[in-house]
């Protein structure tokens, strides 16, 4: 058990998205609990900077972005989708540099990064993409109809989506040491032996969730997830 008044609870978002995902949760997280989205390079705030298109690169500069933070800070980890293998990746890097590990991770709508997903998506031509993402129902139906908008969200999409597909698992030298939530969608296309593996990459404890919907269940059921994520990290949290 841990005494202390803050967790930094940095948030990494799906491919195609930004630090704005995850605003909604601000005021539904527990008043200890200090939401950090993590902001990706060419969006956003960031939008003038150059997208980077494989995994080391993105992991490195989100190392290189909350690393001062994790000196004295006492944190945990969230990630949907393409943000769930970041974090994974993270969390190693992290440990890898000395750094006290998190309280706990969260990874949401994807498999354990050693059952490779067989998707193309950075390869599909302009429409077939936007087909695919308009199907897992993560996108406004506006947001098509708006060929400014489409104009400036295809080449993050189209980024990201390599990020994913080109990562190449390989196997770690150590599991975490502490304990990670799965959670996902009962509509989405993973199913739940497949899911069971998350639990070989933790000598701590894996908990699952499963909440109504598909892919992007995390729009419909903030409320949820965050009282998931409350309950969970309340268990370090013990005030004076």
């Amino acid at each position: 058990m841990y005494r202390l008044e803050k967790i930094k609870f940095f948030c990494l978002p799906y491919a195609g998205g930004s630090s704005f995902v995850y605003q909604n949760w601000r005021k539904y997280l527990n008043e200890n609990i200090e939401l950090i989205p993590i902001e990706l390079a060419g969006r956003g705030k960031r939008f003038r900077e150059p997208l980077m298109e494989n995994i080391e690169d993105v992991v490195n500069d989100i190392y290189n972005i909350i690393a001062e933070d994790l000196e004295d800070a006492t944190y945990a980890f969230y990630g949907h989708s393409m943000g769930t293998l970041l974090v994974y990746e993270l969390c190693h890097k992290v440990l890898n540099n000395g750094h006290v590990p998190p309280l706990h991770a969260f990874f949401s709508g994807r498999l354990p990064p050693h059952l490779r997903h067989n998707s193309v998506l950075h390869k599909m031509e302009d429409d077939k993409l936007l087909d695919t993402i308009w199907n897992l129902g993560g996108t406004p139906k506006g947001f098509f109809q708006d060929p400014g908008l489409i104009d400036i969200y295809l080449p993050i999409l189209r980024a990201d989506c390599k990020v994913v597909e080109t990562h190449e698992y390989k196997e770690k030298t150590s599991l975490f040491n502490f304990g990670i939530s799965i959670i996902n969608g009962e509509e989405d296309e993973l199913t739940n032996s497949k899911l069971s593996e998350w639990s070989i990459h933790t000598t701590n404890s894996t908990d699952f969730y499963w909440l109504t919907g598909g892919h992007f269940f995390i729009h419909h059921h903030y409320k949820k997830v965050t009282e998931i994520i409350n309950n969970t990290l309340s268990r370090y949290i013990v005030l004076n």
